[in-house]
């Protein structure tokens, strides 16, 4: 089998991608263990291994990239109003993520459909959010190691400013969001004062990125 992102290294060891939760501990359990190889799913470190000798069947399966001309092909079935709310949710998925939010935002009834962009992580911060994020900047000091939260003020924290002016943050977080690796770019997280894993930022569950910050 070629070695991929998430297919064995060299030693055997297969990592279970940006999306870590419970998966180590079910394949533990688990009487039959499938595993799926996707050659664009990223190589994460840390505990999130397994060992071949630990897997009874790869499947190998890249799920095809979702473009927005084919986005509009499978809304094409859907009411006018329906099509209309559904693509203002999804042209701002990246198009690596609409594989996995495409078929949710399908089974949503087109009332509840507003919800989607908060779940999601790419709705415009609102009201509260922002006077949230003015008690947070107000509390975040230089050298402080952040950690993130899912729901919708954490991970729209970042894009109101909560980073703006500090220097030397550190990451160890359960999640990622929009604005972080950004704020690495600029110098504001450098990770360099943090006592455990020094240097290096640290992401435990799931990715909440931009395409710019995947890319």
């Amino acid at each position: 089998m070629p070695e991929s992102e998430s297919g064995p290294e060299k030693n055997g060891f297969c990592s279970f991608g940006f999306d870590r939760w419970a998966k180590k501990e079910y394949a533990q359990k688990a009487r039959i263990v499938i595993a799926e190889v996707d050659e664009r799913q990223i190589r994460t470190y840390g505990d999130n291994y397994i060992h071949v000798s630990d897997i009874d069947y790869f499947v190998e399966y890249t799920p095809p990239l979702i473009t927005d001309a084919e986005a509009k092909k499978m809304l094409a079935n859907e009411s006018e109003e329906r099509r209309r709310k559904l693509w203002d949710i999804i042209k701002d998925i990246e198009v690596e993520r609409r594989n996995e939010w495409l078929p949710i935002l399908m089974a949503v009834k087109t009332e509840h459909l507003n919800f989607a962009p908060k779940a999601i992580g790419t709705a415009e911060p609102e009201p509260d959010v922002k006077k949230i994020a003015g008690f947070v900047l107000t509390i975040i000091e230089d050298g402080d190691v952040l950690q993130f939260g899912g729901g919708a003020p954490s991970g729209q924290l970042v894009r109101c400013g909560v980073l703006e002016g500090k220097n030397d943050l550190g990451i160890h977080t359960e999640m990622s969001c929009r604005g972080l690796v950004k704020a690495i770019w600029q110098g504001i997280i450098t990770n360099r004062r943090k006592n455990m894993h020094t240097g290096k930022a640290v992401f435990s569950t799931l990715l909440g990125l931009s395409q710019e910050e995947i890319a």
